[in-house]
């Protein structure tokens, strides 16, 4: 057995298992013959994101470094930029130290950043000597409503510099100004095997929004709208709001669905780590953030065979195909008219045209064939 490459993979997830961790492994997994992964994970035992990787195998250090992220501009973020600079600085630092010290002796080959919002793999690289991979999995301030702690500049000189950069997508490439970077390039996510594809035909009467966290930037509002407006809870269809959800908003959602009068068509489910019963089963997977820069459970909902009614923006366009694969809308009227005409879909050709796109796509084979030359620059 050929020698494996020690890679060191920085990972920002603590608490809850998003889509950027899932999405890890899967490339970890990708390249299990080559690489031996080190997860750098700022949550230790007890995590769930920690005892994920543990469970699947990986070596995992805990190492608790702060994120450079910051919200909008307000005046809030004003008064706390000092403490929080010299903290960033000299907490990171000092982990920095710690780590290097840790890892020095072993053959590290390279170091692989999983998200625009983590400097520490870039500053790790240049103490080991070693070269540095960027992942871009997000725009920031699109999509999560945050700005780069160190200021945008800052942070787009370091991103540029690093040996190479990976966008997960056109819309993530174009955002980041990639065509800047010393070596970009625009490769979607390993998401599932290509076995991975299934399909159920015989649907049941419910429509599914899944998110980690159920947010107005996910898009939660305009589902209940559009699913209100579509008339399909007459109909006797209930729409399946599958993730965390903190009070206030619930209530917010909740009062939506009173003054829509589907509030007995709503139900929330919570966070789920396995959708996979959910979208086999479902007449759709509704799909309404503001701005996603792939969005992972769209390409999961294809794995599994269940028809995409997703927003036009973002990454989505650049795979969702309207009226081959799935179906794109602009605002809420159109959701709702999509929506209305999903029970009378040709479920076994929305499937198969899916299927094609997932496996061609966002299998794990793919993404190998995609990354192997990138690391074999390196290693």
């Amino acid at each position: 057995m050929e020698k494996k490459y020690e890679v060191v993979y920085i990972c920002h997830d603590v608490e809850r298992l998003g889509g950027a961790a899932l999405s890890l492994m899967n490339l970890i997994h990708a390249l299990r013959e080559e690489v031996h992964p080190i997860v750098v994970l700022p949550g230790g035992a007890g995590e769930a994101v920690h005892d994920y990787f543990v469970a699947k195998g990986c070596e995992c250090l805990t190492i608790p470094f702060v994120l450079n992220t910051t919200i909008l501009p307000c005046f809030r973020t004003k008064v706390k930029f000092l403490p929080k600079f010299v903290r960033y600085h000299w907490h990171n630092g000092r982990l920095l130290r710690r780590l290097t010290t840790q890892l020095s002796g072993r053959p590290i080959r390279l170091v692989h950043s999983n998200s625009s919002v983590v400097t520490f793999g870039y500053h790790l690289a240049r103490r080991l000597g070693v070269p540095h991979v960027w992942h871009l999995r997000e725009f920031q301030d699109r999509d999560f409503g945050v700005r780069p702690f160190c200021g945008w500049a800052e942070l787009k000189r370091k991103i540029y510099r690093s040996d190479a950069v990976i966008a997960i997508s056109g819309a993530v490439y174009r955002h980041w100004q990639l065509e800047r970077a010393c070596r970009a390039y625009c490769m979607t996510d390993a998401v599932r095997p290509a076995s991975d594809v299934a399909v159920c035909l015989d649907k049941e009467k419910y429509i599914v929004f899944c998110a980690a966290g159920l947010t107005d930037r996910k898009g939660t509002h305009w589902a209940v709208e559009a699913f209100a407006q579509s008339g399909l809870a007459a109909q006797g269809y209930v729409l399946k709001l599958i993730g965390a959800c903190n009070l206030d908003y619930r209530k917010r959602l909740e009062a939506l669905a009173v003054q829509w009068k589907v509030d007995q068509a709503v139900e929330f489910v919570g966070f789920c780590a396995d959708v996979r019963p959910y979208l086999l089963r479902a007449t759709a997977f509704l799909m309404c953030s503001q701005d996603e820069g792939l969005g992972r459970v769209t390409v999961e909902a294809f794995f599994y065979g269940c028809p995409v009614v997703a927003r036009n923006s973002g990454g989505t366009p650049e795979f969702v195909r309207h009226g081959v694969n799935g179906f794109l809308y602009n605002n809420v009227s159109e959701c709702a008219a999509l929506l209305s005409r999903m029970p009378a879909q040709n479920f076994a050709r929305l499937a198969d045209e899916a299927h094609r796109t997932a496996v061609e796509e966002f299998s794990e084979e793919a993404y190998a064939r995609k990354l192997r030359p990138v690391y074999a620059l390196f290693l």
